[in-house]
């Protein structure tokens, strides 16, 4: 296992993806909650480190234990506050494909739908919200599919990405169709043309 260090200094790093991973290594250790606690702050650097010191200490002359969720609770009002999370979930709502495939916005949804819990209530949620951000032709012919009752998110971004591909086949095969210069050449030239 490979934890995540946050030093809170540089801007591509998310304090929200730190928690969750150093939080899923620390569940899969065992840990208890106060280990939790040490060995997510032990994974601080720099700036983070400094702070998390002082809290702790103040804390200490205060009494109590610090539990995981009281840590996680301070991490992430400190270094992913209340302006940073607003933007995500604006991202998240008005999240669309674009020039994306498929897979790429599905990946993306995915993990831009964490910050737009209180919007995803249900699993029809989920998929409506995903099927929103596509293509309007794909969410056509896609909207259907989220009615059948052993439908859910996942198998619905499966089923959209298998429609985008199918509909680049038959692209490719009409082009091919229309414009016959373009398949290969036959064997008996040896790929050469004649004269």
């Amino acid at each position: 296992m490979n934890p995540p260090i946050f030093t809170g200094s540089m801007p591509v790093e998310d304090p929200h993806e730190f928690v969750k991973e150093v939080l899923k290594i620390l569940v899969a250790m065992g840990a208890t909650e106060i280990e939790k606690v040490e060995l997510a702050s032990y994974q601080l650097k720099d700036v983070t480190q400094a702070c998390c010191k002082m809290w702790q200490d103040s804390r200490v002359l205060g009494g109590g234990l610090i539990t995981w969720e009281l840590f996680k609770t301070v991490f992430l009002e400190r270094f992913f506050p209340r302006e940073m999370r607003e933007a995500m979930v604006d991202e998240f709502i008005n999240f669309k494909q674009g020039s994306m495939t498929v897979r790429e916005y599905s990946l993306k949804f995915i993990k831009l739908s964490m910050y737009g819990t209180s919007f995803l209530s249900n699993s029809r949620d989920e998929m409506s919200r995903f099927l929103k951000g596509i293509s309007e032709d794909l969410e056509e012919e896609c909207r259907d599919a989220m009615l059948h009752d052993s439908m859910d998110l996942s198998t619905l971004m499966v089923h959209v990405q298998q429609v985008e591909n199918n509909r680049k086949k038959r692209r490719v095969r009409q082009v091919r169709r229309r414009n016959p210069s373009n398949q290969k050449v036959s064997s008996s030239g040896g790929g050469r043309s004649t004269f």
